[in-house]
Order: C-alpha cells, then structure tokens, then sequence
C-alpha cells in the first residue's frame, strides 16, 4: 500500500494546492480520511483518493471508514486495509477495494 508524507505532496504540487490539502487536513480530522502521524510527519495512505495528481478521495470508501472508524484508530485502519484478511480468502481488503472501485 502506498503512503506519502503530507509534505511530499505540498512539494510537488506546490502553492497552488494548499486549498485541497486544508480539505484533506479536515477530512483527517473527521476520519473521512486516513492520516496518521509516523517519524513526526503526517502520512495518508494514496488507496483512498481516486487520482494521485487530485487528490479526490474516493466516497465509495465512506461507507466502510464508518463501520472502521468506531474500531480502528488512523494507524490501525490503514493497517487493516495493508494485511491479508481471511474473510476475504487471505487477499488485501486495500487491493479489493481499488479494484473494485477504480
């Protein structure tokens, strides 16, 4: 599962992104989006946005970060998402989800 420091992304894509980063700060902060502290710096896992280059996230995910959210810290959930889950016959839950939503 890919993940990028929050930093990188203001790298990249510079000043002019500085709007959508405060929509994915506050969707950090109301769990809409995965972001976790690791090293002292901010990091999200890239599954949850549709596109690298925008940034979207993705809405079909919602519905299953409100059944995660009551369960899992940030850390735990992207965790979740990383690992083989055996109700899903020892398969990513990060690599059905894109799958299935791209």
């Amino acid at each position: 599962m890919a993940t990028i420091r929050t930093a990188e992304l203001v790298d990249v894509h510079g000043a002019k992104w500085v709007a959508r980063f405060a929509r994915i700060a506050k969707g950090i902060a109301t769990r809409e989006i995965i972001g976790f502290m690791w090293q002292s710096e901010p990091w999200v896992p890239m599954f949850q946005f549709e596109s690298r280059s925008r940034l979207l996230p993705r809405h079909a995910l919602q519905p299953l970060f409100k059944l995660l959210v009551p369960l899992y810290d940030a850390w735990d959930m992207a965790n979740w998402f990383a690992r083989p889950n055996q109700w899903l016959s020892e398969l990513r839950p990060v690599d059905q989800c894109t799958g299935h939503l791209a």
